[in-house]
């Protein structure tokens, strides 16, 4: 009996331990940018998103990661904001769900997401295999 307890809460510990290294697929990110060239980066990731903002469009969208790898990305369609994908699978990697000028200032207050696969889809074409 007391192997079978012990067993469980070997289990349960493993579980535990496990869930609390997992990272989420989506990571969350908020910026203030101006007209023009922008870069806003996801140091945890040693990413950063680059894009061109004139007005109220976003263009020009590159993801790269410090070692190397680029994934340009095209905008897609999706109702949660202006939406980016990468062009050989049509999987979506980046999201601005909330673009708010800011009054009395030239800034504009982005808020999006990062999905984590395309930062790893990113990652192998600049030559770090990592299995995702």
């Amino acid at each position: 009996m007391k192997k079978v307890i012990f067993s469980f809460a070997l289990l349960l510990t493993s579980v535990s331990l496990f869930a609390q290294r997992e990272t989420p697929a989506v990571i969350e990110v908020t910026a203030e940018v101006t007209d023009g060239q922008n870069t806003i980066r996801i140091p945890e990731e040693r990413a950063r998103i680059q894009f061109t903002k004139r007005g109220d469009r976003i263009f020009n969208v590159v993801l790269s990661t410090d070692d190397g790898g680029v994934l340009r990305l095209e905008q897609s369609e999706d109702e949660g904001g202006i939406c980016f994908s990468n062009p050989e699978n049509q999987e979506s990697a980046v999201c601005f769900c909330e673009i708010t000028n800011i009054p009395g200032d030239s800034s504009t207050l982005i808020k999006g997401k990062v999905i984590k696969r395309a930062i790893l889809t990113c990652r192998k074409a600049g030559g770090t295999q990592q299995e995702y």
